[in-house]
């Protein structure tokens, strides 16, 4: 392969890699915004256009790929095969690349949840500690052992509930963080013991895909 060549699908792979990164920083910004205390929106539907485009471009980045696969088999098409692969490798790249070098907004946000919600955990065993028993419910907390209840400090989920003898644990606490048609949620179990996939496992918490 010619050198002039070689530059020139290099140049395009990089072009279209940091296009690909650039073009996912809207969305992170505003799955970021999302995720802080002011967010209330649906994270799914408040950037579904960008999601949208991102799997279309993604969609028609692979199918440049097979096409320019199969070009290269052919003397007379090589050449714009290979751009074409330069094209397709750089922007797919970029969009797997994108939570490696940006960071993923989503898994850092309950990674703090969980930290957030650490202060609630020890009370909980304070109090089973003292009593010799869980607490029925989490206010039983208050005053003694927590001035209040902590809050998520995510406002697309300030919600969360207490059960106890659940999923073979003495107590568990449960978020639905659930968003578009999705009805995912975050787990603490204090013994640890979380199932395989779908439960990730996020810090000492697990979210469940649904």
């Amino acid at each position: 392969m010619k050198k002039p060549l070689v530059l020139w699908l290099l140049c395009l792979f990089t072009f279209f890699f940091l296009a690909s990164l650039l073009f996912g920083l809207p969305d992170i910004a505003a799955a970021r915004a999302l995720y802080s205390p002011a967010g209330g929106a649906d994270p799914f539907f408040n950037h579904f256009f960008g999601l949208m485009a991102d799997l279309l471009l993604g969609l028609a980045s692979a199918l440049v790929f097979v096409i320019g696969l199969v070009g290269c088999f052919r003397k007379r098409t090589r050449t714009a095969a290979l751009v074409m692969l330069a094209c397709a490798t750089g922007y797919l790249g970029g969009c797997n690349s994108r939570h490696t070098i940006l960071g993923n907004p989503r898994r850092d946000a309950f990674l703090q949840l969980g930290e957030r919600m650490q202060p609630l955990v020890n009370a909980i065993e304070s109090y089973h500690r003292d009593h010799g028993a869980y607490p029925a419910t989490l206010e039983s907390l208050v005053t003694n052992y927590l001035p209040k209840l902590p809050e998520t400090g995510m406002g697309s989920y300030p919600s969360y509930t207490y059960y106890t003898n659940s999923a073979g644990n003495p107590w568990i606490i449960q978020m639905p963080v659930g968003y578009g048609m999705g009805f995912d949620q975050f787990y603490y179990y204090p013994l640890q013991n979380y199932p395989g996939w779908p439960y990730e496992r996020i810090g000492k918490w697990a979210y469940f895909h649904e």
